[in-house]
């Protein structure tokens, strides 16, 4: 064997493995001393021998170097000299055990104390130096400075005893497995929670431990990761899953996990790390929130009205189906996309936004705008807006109030063209002879102009006095054309030219076949009047059988045509007239009281032309030319003929008188019946009609005389009526003024004005 070949193989053996050093050595000894010593000066390693009394016999230079003194210096030199009493000891027992079992030590540390008292930690070999008859005479060994990798050591075991503290302390749940998913380590945490140890883990079956949809979880990952290499990315663990786990004492919990792995210097995966925490409430919370969310959105999408949610952007969060069919988009193009702005008209935008964040966080706000359709149909609306502070949201209800608002456009229209033409009327009163029709500037009449308005504003019942030849027809049609029905149809009827038998059926009208002649179906006045007014002259004439059938028809509870089983139903103003006292009739059975009651609501009384013969130079004036286009001026005896004669047929027998005048050319006054009409007088007071809480004479003392004038009836008839409310509501003012559509302030004015006290 070559020395060099043998010096490379020792050096080898010095570096790898001790024992094979020894032996080695012991291979050589055949070798030359000189050759043997260069063999061991040149090795890295330090190597000794010493007595069995621990003398150091025989060292190289490395060992010298290691040791910090000179080889001369350790030459006979005792492993007291260099160690403290507690390694002294472990050597002691090193080389004991060594000498009395006869076999080798492979490894074993110690520490020596070097020559500059510094410290090193050395690891060494040792084996029985014998001789050649093979008996022991000493120690031999090889050492090496492994001061550097203990102190390393000792921090790597130090750094992972204060992980693992740490690991233990963790909130969270830390778990380690190896590579074939077998557990090496969880915290104490993931004890406590599932009451499992960790030997318990490694032995329970996964279907028992997790519940079905965590359970294919965890066998896809299993799956993913199985079998694993070197170069397995990071991203195949490196993620979150929530697994519910089924704890030892049945509980049942959720664990956000993460896993990635664990490499070593070169990059190689070595386990797997698992990092958990305890999502169990956070769970709950979410599942009670999605059933709340469930519930909510139930009500949110079956809620009657058109509703949404936006945020304070304005930006429509979600929208229900109502509101989707007021607008006309989809649902899908309202939420998040569209602002709540896209579906106001431009010109409410502004008094909105103002409206939205004028309220505080808990008052809900409400406004009126207007919504635009998607085909630019625009609805009015009241919106409802509550405020959701935790959520940053408004949450928002519309009401359509098109038709309110419509008809409160069309009433308030309807009562400014009322004050309007009530001024123009009562204007055109003032300043002209002519209402209507109707002729005549006197006091009286302007007294009758002022109760047309009046009656023309309620939809009440209207009884007209007068003489034969006085216009109460004229008066009943301006009543009908200054009131609300003036768009409907005037119907007249001349009740004394109606035969009996036929009363009812041009009243109701009849049925084709009902009877004899009865060719067609025929509409009767109250079809034709229907929706408006129905002027019924010399009411006094129906029959008492008639009056019943009538009063039922106008009370509400309908009519039905001769021949038919059908009921109709009509909505008619009932204007009557008469030249007779009505409440004589009622006295000697002619006429029903409660027929009475329902005509005489509304009492007036046309004066004779005898009476207002200052209207005499209009009447005259307005009859030449109905017949005459230029009529040639009146001789002043003529005139003073006319304005001398009493006029017992009142206008119609002026009429008459100068239509004969302008044909034949001279004045002819006809003559009168021997007995004239016999003036209605003023009556007393009547009862109440029970039937229908109204006064018998209509609130007023009997008709209206032109000795008093219309104002004092019409004041008569107003301080009656309120008597009669405060009567029935004990007196109490707001309820009177309820009751009368009239605020209290004006009630108070009404009663200082009329009088009126409680005694």
């Amino acid at each position: 064997m070559t020395k060099k070949s043998d010096h490379e193989q020792i050096n080898k053996a010095g570096g790898h493995d001790t024992v094979r050093r020894s032996a080695l050595i012991d291979t050589l000894q055949a070798a030359s001393e000189e050759e043997l010593l260069k063999i061991l000066e040149g090795m890295e390693k330090g190597y000794f021998e010493t007595d069995l009394a621990g003398n150091i016999t025989f060292l190289n230079d490395a060992m010298a170097r290691l040791y910090g003194y000179s080889k001369e210096e350790l030459l006979y030199m005792n492993y007291r000299q260099y160690t403290d009493k507690t390694t002294a000891q472990e050597l002691f027992n090193l080389f004991s055990g060594i000498y009395k079992s006869g076999k080798p030590v492979t490894t074993a540390r110690w520490q020596v104390i070097r020559k500059n008292g510094t410290r090193k930690v050395i690891e060494g070999s040792a084996s029985l130096l014998k001789d050649k008859s093979d008996t022991a005479i000493g120690f031999k060994g090889f050492v090496q400075d492994i001061t550097d990798y203990t102190l390393t050591e000792k921090a790597l075991k130090e750094s992972e005893k204060q992980y693992r503290l740490l690991a233990d302390h963790m909130k969270d749940h830390i778990l380690l497995m190896d590579l074939n998913l077998q557990l090496t380590y969880i915290s104490p945490s993931i004890e406590k929670l599932l009451g499992f140890t960790l030997e318990e883990l490694n032995t329970i079956s996964w279907d028992k431990l997790f519940k079905t949809e965590s359970l294919e979880r965890a066998t896809h990952l299993t799956a993913m990761i199985q079998p694993l290499t070197t170069d397995s990315p990071d991203d195949v663990l490196d993620r979150v899953e929530e697994v519910e786990v089924c704890c030892k004492d049945g509980r049942r919990v959720w664990l956000e996990i993460r896993c990635s792995f664990i490499r070593d210097d070169t990059g190689k995966a070595i386990s797997i790390l698992g990092e958990g925490r305890d999502v169990t409430e956070r769970r709950q919370m979410e599942n009670a929130l999605k059933k709340s969310e469930e519930r909510y959105r139930s009500v949110f999408e079956n809620a009657g009205l058109p509703m949404v949610i936006m945020e304070e952007s304005l930006l429509i969060f979600m929208a229900n189906e109502r509101f989707a069919d007021m607008t006309g988009y989809e649902k899908t193009v309202i939420d998040g996309r569209m602002q709540f702005t896209d579906f106001i008209a431009s010109g409410d935008i502004e008094t909105f936004i103002k409206n939205v964040f004028r309220g505080g966080n808990s008052q809900p706000v409400e406004c009126e705008c207007r919504i635009a359709h998607q085909n630019g149909q625009v609805y009015d609306v009241l919106i409802r807006i509550g405020r959701m502070p935790a959520a940053g949201q408004f949450i928002a209800a519309f009401t359509d109030i098109t038709s309110r608002k419509k008809a409160e456009a069309e009433l308030l229209e309807s009562r400014e063209n009322l004050q309007q033409e009530n001024i123009r009327l009562r204007s055109s009163i003032r300043e002209r002879y002519r209402f209507c029709d109707i002729i005549g500037k006197s006091s009286s009449m302007q007294a009758v102009y002022e109760f047309i308005l009046q009656a023309a504003a309620t939809p009440a019942n209207v009884i007209i006095y007068g003489e034969s030849g006085t216009g109460k027809e004229l008066v009943a049609k301006a009543i009908h054309e200054t009131s609300e029905r003036s768009q409907n149809g005037f119907v007249t009827v001349h009740c004394g030219a109606i035969p009996e038998a036929l009363m009812e059926s041009e009243f109701f009208g009849y049925k084709k076949g009902a009877f004899t002649g009865a060719d067609v179906d025929r509409r009767g006045y109250l079809d034709e009047a229907d929706g408006g007014t129905l002027f019924l002259d010399e009411i006094g004439e129906i029959d008492l059988n008639m009056q019943v059938k009538l009063l039922r028809a106008i009370s509400g509870g309908g009519y039905t045509p001769v021949g038919s089983n059908i009921i109709k139903d009509t909505d008619v103003r009932i204007v009557a007239a008469t030249n007779r006292q009505l409440k004589d009739l009622v006295r000697q059975g002619t006429m029903r009281e409660d027929f009475f009651y329902r005509i005489h609501i509304l009492p007036i009384y046309i004066p004779p032309l005898r009476e207002r013969k200052d209207d005499l130079p209009l009447l005259i004036d307005h009859f030449l030319q109905l017949y005459d286009k230029k009529p040639p001026p009146l001789p002043a005896h003529i005139v003073e003929a006319l304005l001398n004669h009493d006029w017992p047929g009142n206008v119609r027998e002026l009429q008459n008188v100068l239509h004969r005048y302008i044909i034949l050319k001279q004045l002819d006054f006809a003559p009168m019946p021997a007995v004239q009409p016999t003036p209605v007088e003023m009556e007393p007071t009547m009862d109440t009609d029970a039937s229908d809480g109204m006064p018998a004479s209509g609130m007023v003392n009997g008709p209206v005389m032109p000795k008093e004038g219309l104002p004092g009836v019409l004041k008569n008839v107003e301080r009656d009526h309120i008597l009669k409310v405060l009567t029935e509501n004990q007196w109490h003012r707001s309820r009177t003024a309820a009751a009368l559509g009239i605020n209290r302030k004006t009630l108070f004015r009404k009663m200082q004005k009329l009088g009126i006290t409680r005694s």
